[in-house]
């Protein structure tokens, strides 16, 4: 049983005997979080609780938060943050706000959104003037480092990681960073001869990154000779200056001012003293825009995107790849996706999701996982065959692919045969494990869920056996999910691996958000289970719920928290436009799910509801069931299915009314 499943038949169980109007939610996994830093300023912060609420004041902080798996988390940013994509259709849809301007915050906006956690630029006078106003009110605020370095970008990564209680996923990105530098470092060690490059931020005057700056840094990896070096900051420099450097590639990270980029390059090549400079003459002029130009003036985690079109730009026999001499928001296109980071194999230090630091000396060869949404995880980052016991009370009759991936290893096909041949041994189930059986495993770990961690009480058993055990963060979002898969990743040696699990499951999700542009914003969805003697819904703080967002819809129940127990009445005041059933969590034996349906059209209250009336009501069964509620690879699957069925109009196929077992066949 899915670790969802079994808290939902607690919630069941328990909803009998107490009043429908408790709302009724899963223990939050920052309850033994706490963790202290010191910030740019020297201040030291301590937070006691994973923060839920997070307020960015300044674009590179956002894509720092988003690129170390929180960006979830995020409630407000600055009119300048636009990266990611998806902070663009936040701001659209009005789940995050505006606070201000970059250098013009306003106290005000940030108060009004209740933040666990303010993310502030420390070199900032207007945001150190902020800090004070904010502490003064009991917020907590931490100031990042002006990122004059590379150095600092690693700092703000693995602060905001910190205190964020992501350090597992701050650590991997900065592994892979490094990782991902050495590689461009590796290409250009065949450079002899280092080509000169100049940065220019302006014009009219002329402005430039010198020294003591991140560009610099850049330009160093980059093996490029910044012939204003032996300054600091962006000074502005004279066109003679210029002249003199005579760089061999100039940067111009914008049109300066004019309508076209075409028009810049005829502006250079027939002005009278740009015209002599090697770069105007050999056409090594780049002109960046969107996207691409924000790469050299933010200091976040893009700056090996940066370093590799510098290195590209400068030398592309090296790099293998000649560059446009105008880029723009579709710069990636030109980056190095065959690379892949190697996964390293000799763990670090890890905190788990329940803020214990694991840390393991070697990879393990004997795993027990006693829930199978980590056990996907794990065989997904190509560790199945290390398994040596499992719950007995698994989904494992769902597909062996899924859609859109193709790091799934083969699970679950090989849990059922090992079941069978006793190659795979049976713990118990996710709620009752044996610490007896698992002990005769004699296991190098146990990965626990953090529902089985909750409520089996298995880990102070394994610990009077001397077992280590690492416990995975709750799933409350799809970002959780995420998190979980890149902290067994960490813990596991295969970091690199769990980030490409991750890309995976983004670009499916990805391709199933871009079939449904376009549709109506306005349809809301209830997900229920019909209990014998009283309902249930989802409400927000689930993954269900994270799903029902994705899928382009609204959550009917949305403004409570946790799963619910709720009122056939409450059902027909949310009236909403789509109902999605579990067909088999707390009906009892009905099978005839179309009979359910006519039941509820001639019913004097269901009848009432818009979905009901228009026919738009879903049945899930087996392991479509399962698919919609797993917490891992699969949540995949689950957006999809409910983006099919919020959106029926925007696919050629229409689903059933009744979704079994052969799920996949809508999809794709």
């Amino acid at each position: 049983m899915k670790s969802k499943n079994a808290i939902i038949a607690i919630v069941l169980a328990a909803a009998l005997v107490i009043s429908a109007a408790v709302i009724v939610t899963r223990p939050q996994a920052s309850a033994d979080f706490s963790a202290t830093i010191q910030d740019a300023l020297g201040r030291n912060v301590t937070m006691d609780e994973i923060p839920n609420k997070i307020v960015s004041c300044a674009p590179s902080i956002t894509e720092t938060v988003y690129a170390v798996g929180i960006g979830d988390k995020l409630v407000g940013v600055t009119t300048y943050c636009n990266y990611p994509d998806e902070v663009n259709s936040r701001k659209e849809n009005g789940t995050l706000s505006s606070i201000g301007g970059y250098s013009t915050p306003n106290v005000e906006a940030i108060l009004n959104l209740t933040p666990d956690l303010v993310l502030v630029d420390g070199s900032v006078s207007a945001h150190q003037t902020l800090i004070d106003s904010l502490t003064t009110m009991n917020v907590t605020v931490v100031a990042i480092y002006k990122g004059s370095s590379i150095d600092e970008v690693y700092k703000n990564i693995d602060m905001i990681g910190k205190i964020s209680g992501a350090s597992d996923n701050s650590s991997a990105l900065i592994n892979e960073m490094r990782s991902r530098i050495s590689n461009i470092e590796s290409k250009l060690s065949s450079v002899a001869t280092q080509r000169t490059i100049v940065d220019a931020i302006w014009l009219d005057p002329i402005y430039v990154a010198a020294g003591s700056t991140y560009v610099q840094d850049m330009f160093n990896i980059s093996k490029g000779t910044n012939p204003f070096a032996d300054q600091t900051g962006f000074p502005v420099v004279s066109m003679e200056a210029i002249i003199e450097a005579n760089p061999d590639v100039l940067v111009l990270p914008g049109k300066m001012g004019m309508d076209y980029s075409d028009d810049l390059m005829s502006y250079l090549r027939n002005d009278s003293m740009w015209s002599q400079i090697s770069a105007v003459k050999t056409d090594n002029v780049f002109i960046l825009e969107g996207q691409a130009a924000n790469l050299l003036n933010r200091a976040g985690p893009r700056v090996v995107d940066a370093i590799e079109l510098l290195s590209c730009m400068m030398y592309p026999d090296a790099m293998n790849i000649t560059l446009p001499r105008n880029l723009g928001d579709d710069y990636g296109a030109y980056l190095d996706t065959s690379y892949e980071a190697e996964d390293n194999n000799i763990p670090a230090s890890i905190v788990d999701g329940i803020g214990r630091t694991v840390k393991l000396d070697s990879q393990p060869s004997r795993i027990v996982s006693t829930s199978d949404t980590t056990t996907a995880m794990i065989y997904a980052l190509g560790l199945g065959d290390k398994i040596v016991g499992v719950n007995s009370d698994g989904n494992y009759d769902v597909p062996s692919t899924v859609y859109g991936l193709t790091t799934t290893g083969n699970f679950p096909q090989d849990v059922v045969d090992g079941l069978a041949d006793g190659s795979i041994q049976s713990v118990g189930g996710t709620w009752h494990q044996n610490a007896e059986t698992i002990a005769g495993l004699n296991p190098d770990l146990v990965i626990l869920d953090h529902a089985s961690y909750m409520y089996s009480g298995i880990s102070d058993q394994l610990s009077d056996f001397g077992i280590k055990y690492l416990v995975t963060g709750d799933e409350l979002t799809l970002g959780n999910i995420y998190n979980n898969i890149q902290l067994l990743g960490d813990a596991l040696g295969k970091s690199a691996s769990a980030k490409k699990v991750i890309s995976e499951m983004g670009a499916s999700i990805q391709t199933t958000v871009d079939k449904i542009k376009g549709a109506s914003s306005d349809v809301t969805v209830a997900f229920l289970f019909l209990g014998s003697s009283q309902y249930y819904a989802v409400g927000s703080t689930t993954f269900v719920h994270s799903e029902i967002e994705l899928a382009g819809a609204t959550n009917a129940f949305g403004n409570q928290s946790g799963w619910l127990a709720v009122s056939l009445e409450a059902i027909v005041d949310a009236n909403p436009d789509i109902i999605i059933i579990d067909a088999e969590m707390g009906s009892g034996s009905t099978t005839d799910y179309n009979a359910t349906f006519a039941s509820m059209q001639a019913d004097p209250l269901w009848s009432q509801i818009k979905a009901v009336k228009n026919g738009n009501v879903y049945f899930l069964s087996n392991s479509a069931r399962a698919v919609c509620e797993n917490a891992s690879l699969r949540i995949v699957e689950g957006v999809a299915l409910f983006s099919m069925m919020s959106h029926p109009e925007m696919y050629a196929t229409d689903l059933p009314r009744v979704i079994d077992g052969g799920y996949q066949q809508y999809l794709g």
